[in-house]
């Protein structure tokens, strides 16, 4: 289903309001749930194929994003897969103490007509338990990875949409 750039923009800004949107002007579409799982185990799949690894000097977060939303878009022949930077903060659950991890790179989907944040480094996860690993925290206003004794918090800052 096409979405107009403004309808988009305006679902991206109820969920992360103070974020900046990029480019202007596309025409934008909202994928299935069914075919939003079939592109990601796609895209893990392929991932493993050729041996995409975690290490920062060869396949950064930027790499896994721009890699990942490529071949979602590609599989699901629509543009709904977009590339998302922001800063990265864990959280400490017993003290509550915030330490800036730096810079990172992620993606976001539009499915159904709503946008769900993906994290490409773990798509391995996701694929497996057959679900998102990320949380929105509506209080927050960011998505929140929930680890057993701390949280990581994606605050995002700018979305691509290509």
């Amino acid at each position: 289903m096409e979405f107009a750039y403004a309808q988009v923009v305006d679902i991206i800004l109820r969920r992360y309001p103070y974020v900046q949107v990029e480019p202007q002007d596309l025409k934008l579409y909202a994928a299935t749930r069914d075919e939003i799982w079939k592109a990601r185990h796609v895209a893990y799949s392929i991932m493993i194929m050729l041996g995409v690894g975690y290490a920062a000097e060869r396949f950064d977060c930027d790499n896994f994003s721009s890699f990942y939303t490529s071949l979602v878009e590609a599989y699901v022949k629509k543009n709904c897969s977009w590339r998302i930077y922001g800063f990265l903060f864990y959280v400490d659950k017993k003290s509550g103490s915030a330490t800036l991890l730096g810079r990172h790179a992620w993606a976001i989907d539009f499915v159904e007509g709503d946008v769900e944040a993906v994290e490409p480094q773990l798509l391995e996860l996701m694929v497996m338990q057959q679900e998102n690993p990320l949380r929105y925290d509506e209080k927050l206003q960011a998505d929140v990875l929930e680890l057993e004794d701390a949280y990581i918090v994606y605050v995002p800052e700018k979305i691509i949409l290509s």
